[in-house]
């Protein structure tokens, strides 16, 4: 049976685990209508791109009662892609850039506010499927009601510079001081682990 694609809770990227992952090429993503497509004449029923898949979008069934019972679970599925549609940690920006992403000159003006901040360095090579990724709204709300959230992305090569040993990370400044910084990714599942993390640096403001 060929694979189906949930595209309810699918980020629709062209970073998609399954194009790789495919032995004969099933998937690709079309550059010119924006969206994953799948070739299926070229299935051989592996099964490989649902055992990819981080956030079980891609479903394979083994027969034709369990396609009609996957398709029946896709049709009903009460979620919709806007759900997507708020910025996380160690996902790329999908609201207005410009209310998250800093410029180098900013980075420091950012920083030495005189109100709570957090600032989250990532390079594009590490950015993680929304789906996996914590909204932020959920960390802001964990540190301090008036902080301010900002990303920075940043080249492999600045990780010196910024004194940076690993991608993404957070960090938790008040009024330019560093109370605390959490290094690496945390998926939403994880959540509560890091808002452990982020109680303790609390304690320092």
């Amino acid at each position: 049976m060929p694979p189906l694609i949930n595209f309810k809770i699918c980020d629709n990227s062209a970073d998609c685990n399954g194009i790789p992952t495919c032995p004969t090429g099933v998937f690709y993503f079309d550059e010119i209508e924006k969206t994953l497509k799948t070739d299926l004449s070229k299935c051989i029923e592996c099964a490989a791109c649902a055992d990819c898949c981080s956030v079980n979008a891609i479903r394979y069934a083994k027969d034709e009662e369990e396609f009609a019972q996957i398709q029946k679970e896709i049709d009903e599925d009460p979620r919709k892609i806007s759900d997507l549609f708020c910025d996380r940690y160690g996902s790329d920006t999908v609201i207005d850039t410009y209310t998250f992403e800093l410029s180098p000159e900013k980075l420091a003006n950012r920083i030495n506010s005189n109100r709570p901040v957090i600032i989250e360095f990532n390079t594009p090579s590490t950015i993680e499927c929304l789906l996996k990724s914590i909204p932020i709204q959920f960390i802001q709300d964990q540190f301090h009601k008036d902080a301010t959230y900002s990303k920075f992305f940043v080249d492999e090569n600045d990780f010196a510079k910024y004194e940076i040993t690993k991608t993404p990370c957070l960090r938790f400044y008040n009024k330019g001081k560093l109370l605390g910084s959490v290094d690496g990714f945390y998926e939403n599942d994880d959540k509560f682990d890091l808002f452990e993390i982020i109680n303790s640096i609390n304690k320092k403001i």
